[in-house]
Formats: C-alpha cells, sequence, structure tokens
C-alpha cells in the first residue's frame, strides 16, 4: 500500500468514526411519535424510548371482554385485547335466523326486489312531474315578460 492509499483510508476513517462511535437510537422522543391512530389508546412516548399504547375507553373500545362493547342485536361481541377495539360477528342465535328467515317466507326475496324497483320507479315519475311544472312555470314566466 503507498502513502497515499494509506492517507485516504485514515481520511475515511477520521470521517466516519464520530458516526460509528455513536450509540444508535431507534426509540421515541415524544408522544407524537407513538401514534396509532387507534381512538381506543392512549400514546406515550416512555423514558427509555419505547412506545406504549394505554386503554382510553371510549365508544366501542374494551380493556378485557367483550362485555364491555355496547349491545349489538343478533352479533356477538367480542374483544380484541392486543387493541383495546370491540369485534362483532353475526350471531348465531336461532332466534336471530328464524326472524330473518320468516321475513324472507313472509315477503320472500322477489317481493323486496319488486319493491325497490316500484319505488325507484315512483321517485323518478315524481322528477319527471316537477320537471314539467317547472318547465310550464319558466315558459309562462317568459312570455309575461315578453308581453309588457
Amino acid at each position: 500500500m503507498n502513502v497515499s492509499s494509506l492517507g485516504f483510508v485514515l481520511v475515511v476513517l477520521a470521517v466516519l468514526a464520530p458516526a460509528l462511535s455513536m450509540p444508535v437510537f431507534n426509540g421515541c422522543m415524544k408522544n407524537e411519535e407513538c401514534y396509532d391512530d387507534n381512538k381506543c389508546t392512549v400514546d406515550v412516548c416512555e423514558a427509555n424510548g419505547e412506545c406504549t399504547h394505554r386503554f382510553a375507553g371510549g365508544d366501542k373500545c374494551c380493556e378485557f371482554s367483550g362485555a364491555e362493547c355496547p349491545y349489538v342485536r343478533c352479533y356477538e361481541r367480542g374483544c380484541n385485547v392486543d387493541i383495546f377495539t370491540c369485534r362483532y360477528r353475526s350471531s348465531t342465535n336461532s332466534e336471530c335466523q328464524t326472524q330473518y328467515d320468516e321475513f324472507l317466507q313472509e315477503y320472500g326475496f322477489d317481493d323486496v326486489i319488486g319493491a325497490i324497483i316500484g319505488f325507484a320507479i315512483l321517485g323518478i315519475l315524481i322528477l319527471i312531474f316537477i320537471s314539467i311544472v317547472l318547465f310550464i312555470l319558466t315558459r309562462r314566466v317568459i312570455r309575461d315578460r315578453g308581453k309588457d
């Protein structure tokens, strides 16, 4: 190795030495760095640089069990304790299934679709009627201004 190469290596080491000797800190410095976009937690940056997410309470938030979650008819409640959030899933309760079956038997799927189509047609007819009335009124106003 010649003198210029050795000098280059020494310069590179002198420049990199401070960066290599500094401890690497991957933690947080303030609470805002710990924000996890979860309304059920308070996000805190601890003194050791570690983020913690503590239970904050609130609507549809739970700390231990689904019993803390708001009741929703025909849904089973559960709690995701890792993120303090209520979870819901369709109930296997026979009462809920029976009511749905009775509704379909009473009205039938085709009746429901027919009602939706009927209301859509009725809405369109009402809009057409309003448009015609507005057209006639506008025409009269223009005609009456022309006579003056």
